[in-house]
C-alpha cells in the first residue's frame, strides 16, 4: 500500500511540473490595431507651458497649464494632432491667467477646467466648440464677457456660477436646456438672451442673480424649472411666451427689490418687507411701494444686521414679523406708529444696545420672548391696548427692567407676575 501511495505522489508531482512548464504565463494581450493607450501613471508630454496626452494616435488634449502668462494662447496643433479638448481642471485655480484664446480645432473644455481663475477676464470661445463641461468657469469672478458659440449643444451644470462680474449673456439654440445652476450668484449679471431652439430653463439656473433686469424668452420654451429666476429681485422685465406649458414651484420671482429693501405683494393687496441690503445706519421704512401700503415687517426681515442703529416703522405697519429685528446688536431706538397691533415672537430678541422702548397705542398683542436678551433694557412703556402678552416676553433682561403702565392693564399684571419692577406714574 505504502508502494502505491508512493507512486501515486510521484506521477502527481511530475504532472504539474510539467503543466507549469507547458501551460504559458497570464498575459495582457494588446492588439495591433489598438493604439493610443496610455498606461496607467503615465508621465503626459510636455509643449511649452502645456502638458499633454495624445488620445487614440488622433489628437491631443491640453492636460495642464504650468505657466505664469498672463495673456494665453492654447495652440492649435501639437506633434502634428490638432489640439480638440481642453481637459478637466487644466487652468483650474491659475492666479494669473488675464485673457485665454482658444483655437478652432478645439472641440470641448472639460469640467473645472478654468474654475477659480480668480482674474480671467475675457476669453474668446471659437465655434468649433459643441460642449462645455460642469463648473468650466465657475467662480471667475472677473470674468466680464463670454460669448457662448451657436454650435455648442451640450453644457454641464454650474457653469458660471459665482461669475459675479458677468454683465450680460446670449445663450444659443443649441443647448436643448440651461441646467442646474448655470448662472447662480450672478451677481451683476443684468440681460440675458435665450435663443430659439431652447426649451428648457433648469431648476436654479438664475438663482440670485439680484441685477438681473430683463430675460427675453423664446417661443421654443416648453418648461420653467423650480426656483429658475428665484432671488432675482430686480427681474421686472420677463414675457413668457404661449409656449410654456409649464411652470413649477417658485420658478419666477416673488420677491422685489425697492432701494435698501426687498419686499413681496401679498394676495395683491400690500406689501411685506422682507429683507433690508442696504448700509445706512438710519432707517427709514417706506410707507407705500409700488401703490402698495407696507402693512408687515416679514420674519427675520433684518436679522443679524449689525449696521443699523434706528429704525423709524411707518403708520401703514400692522405686523412686525417673528425675529425681524432679531439679533441687531447696535439697534438703540425704534419708533413705531400706533398702526401697529401685533409684535410677533422674537421680533426685537437679542438687541443689546436696545435700552428703551415705547410700544405704540393701538397695539393688541406682544407674543412669546418679544424682548428676550435686550440686555441693556432699562425702560419699556405698555399700553392698556395691549391684551395679549406671551411667555417670556423680557426673559433675561437687565436686572433693572422697569415696565411703565397703568395699574389696571395687562402690562401691569404681567409684571407683578413675572416680578418686574412697575412705573405707574409715567
Amino acid at each position: 500500500m505504502k508502494k502505491k501511495n508512493k507512486i501515486f505522489k510521484t506521477v502527481a508531482f511530475i504532472a504539474l511540473l510539467v503543466g507549469i512548464i507547458l501551460i504559458p504565463a497570464k498575459r495582457n494581450i494588446v492588439p495591433e490595431n489598438i493604439t493610443g493607450i496610455v498606461a496607467y501613471g503615465d508621465a503626459s508630454k510636455t509643449y511649452g507651458d502645456f502638458k499633454y496626452t495624445v488620445v487614440g494616435n488622433s489628437y491631443v488634449r491640453i492636460r495642464k497649464y504650468t505657466g505664469n502668462g498672463k495673456n494665453v494662447v492654447i495652440p492649435s496643433e501639437i506633434d502634428g494632432h490638432k489640439v480638440k479638448q481642453i481637459g478637466k481642471y487644466a487652468f483650474r485655480h491659475d492666479c494669473n491667467v488675464e485673457s485665454v484664446e482658444i483655437p478652432d480645432s478645439v472641440t470641448s473644455i472639460g469640467i473645472e477646467a478654468f474654475s477659480g481663475c480668480s482674474k480671467l477676464q475675457s476669453i474668446k470661445l471659437p465655434n468649433s466648440i459643441t460642449s462645455i463641461g460642469t463648473k468650466a468657469f465657475r467662480a471667475c469672478e472677473n470674468l466680464r464677457t463670454v460669448e457662448i458659440p451657436e454650435s455648442v449643444t451640450k453644457m454641464g451644470t454650474r457653469v458660471f456660477e459665482f461669475c459675479v462680474k458677468l454683465k450680460s449673456v446670449k445663450i444659443p439654440g443649441g443647448i436643448k436646456k440651461i441646467p442646474y445652476y448655470t448662472f447662480g450668484f450672478c451677481s451683476n449679471l443684468q440681460t440675458v438672451e435665450i435663443s430659439g431652439g431652447v426649451k428648457i430653463i433648469g431648476g436654479l439656473a438664475f438663482f440670485k442673480c439680484t441685477s438681473l433686469q430683463s430675460v427675453k424668452i423664446p417661443d421654443s420654451m416648453k418648461k420653467i424649472e423650480e426656483y429658475a429666476f428665484e432671488k432675482c429681485y430686480n427681474l421686472h422685465n420677463l414675457e413668457i411666451p404661449a409656449s410654456v406649458k409649464k411652470i413649477e414651484k417658485n420658478a419666477l420671482p416673488e420677491e422685489w427689490a425697492y432701494g435698501d429693501f426687498l419686499y413681496k405683494i401679498i394676495k395683491n393687496s400690500y406689501v411685506k418687507i422682507t429683507g433690508y441690503v442696504g448700509e445706512k445706519k438710519d432707517v427709514v421704512i417706506p410707507g407705500k411701494i409700488d401703490g402698495y401700503e407696507v402693512k408687515q415687517i416679514g420674519d427675520g426681515a433684518f436679522i443679524f444686521n449689525i449696521i443699523i442703529q434706528s429704525v423709524e416703522i411707518p403708520n401703514s405697519v400692522q405686523k412686525i414679523g417673528k425675529t425681524a429685528f432679531g439679533c441687531c446688536r447696535n439697534l438703540k431706538s425704534v419708533k413705531m406708529s400706533d398702526s401697529i397691533k401685533i409684535i410677533e415672537k422674537n421680533a426685537f430678541s437679542s438687541c443689546s444696545g436696545l435700552k428703551s422702548i415705547e410700544i405704540p397705542d393701538g397695539t393688541v398683542k406682544i407674543r412669546s420672548e418679544a424682548f428676550s436678551s435686550c440686555s441693556a433694557l432699562q425702560s419699556i412703556r405698555i399700553p392698556d391696548s395691549v391684551k395679549i402678552m406671551g411667555n417670556q416676553v423680557f426673559e433675561d433682561c437687565s436686572s433693572d427692567l422697569k415696565i411703565q403702565c397703568n395699574k389696571d392693564s395687562v402690562a401691569y399684571k404681567y409684571a407683578i407676575d413675572h416680578g418686574i419692577a412697575v412705573d405707574v406714574n409715567y
